[in-house]
């Protein structure tokens, strides 16, 4: 089994199972401070474990982090444009790689610059599957209630993770939602082969992991087709093993938006494939 990497804060790895190589995780959030006692949290226990952490500063609340043995503080400008701004977060992530976790300012600051919700969302959807091809880690923070519904699904749809951060009563919770991987849905067998025959829908699982109340909000998933790291599905359907030359049977399916059956209660799942 994969390797886990900590996120600093044993209750958070106990409700998420750690991280992956290659997760990208959203803070959203009302208050910065909690953003920042997170990131905090994940940079000294990744400095601790002997890894770098690169903290990309850019936006002009205060700082998050402050420079130390372990942790590099990189100031970049938003001002002169998202694409110069893309290509030079870009680079900076190229030239350390998977060596350096990073943490980023809150991306809500982006608008104020760039004046336009599309743009924050073209940047996170350029970098995020940038980290997750070099199976690095990334912190991103975002404020709650300041972004229009359809940036937030781009970044929803994604992100690895989302987490929701709240204040009641004066405690705080969080409110994480991880995509772990999927499962077949059928009749489990001792073995399967080409012929397996799957449930009369043709459905399969999405597996979660997290707060079960934030699952139980999940009303549609999108298949991203490809570009962004992503490959097509393919209908499965076609000659089998033996197809005829020059004939296509099957084409990559576009970007849409599958509605899907919450299964929490009855998962019916057969098999388990890593993300």
């Amino acid at each position: 089994m994969e390797k886990t990497i900590s996120s600093g804060i044993d209750e958070l790895d106990q409700l998420i199972g750690g991280f992956f190589p290659g997760d990208n995780v959203v803070w959203q959030t009302d208050d910065l401070k909690e953003y920042s006692r997170f990131a905090k949290g994940f940079a000294k226990r990744a400095i601790a474990d002997g890894r770098q952490c690169t903290y990309l500063r850019f936006a002009p609340h205060p700082k998050l982090l402050e420079a130390r043995k372990g942790l590099s503080v990189v100031e970049v400008e938003p001002g002169p444009g998202f694409d110069v701004f893309t290509n030079r977060v870009h680079g900076i992530i190229e030239e350390r790689g998977a060596n350096s976790y990073y943490v980023f300012d809150n991306l809500s600051a982006l608008v104020t610059e760039w004046a336009t919700d599309e743009l924050l969302a073209n940047f996170y959807q350029v970098i995020c599957p940038y980290v997750l091809q070099l199976g690095s880690i990334s912190y991103f923070g975002l404020t709650r209630g300041r972004h229009d519904h359809s940036t937030i699904a781009r970044i929803r749809d994604t992100t690895q993770l989302l987490i929701d951060v709240y204040h009641l009563g004066g405690e705080t919770y969080v409110h994480p939602l991880k995509v772990l991987g999927i499962a077949d849905v059928g009749k489990k067998e001792d073995s399967y082969d080409y012929c397996y025959g799957d449930d009369h829908d043709n459905q399969f699982d999405i597996v979660l992991g997290g707060s079960i109340k934030a699952a139980e909000r999940v009303r549609s998933v999108v298949i991203p087709a490809t570009g962004n790291g992503y490959k097509p599905f393919y209908n499965p359907g076609g000659p089998g093993t033996t197809p005829v030359a020059g004939v296509f049977y099957t084409s990559p399916g576009p970007r849409y938006e599958q509605k899907i059956t919450n299964a929490l209660r009855d998962p019916m799942t057969v098999t388990y494939v890593k993300k």
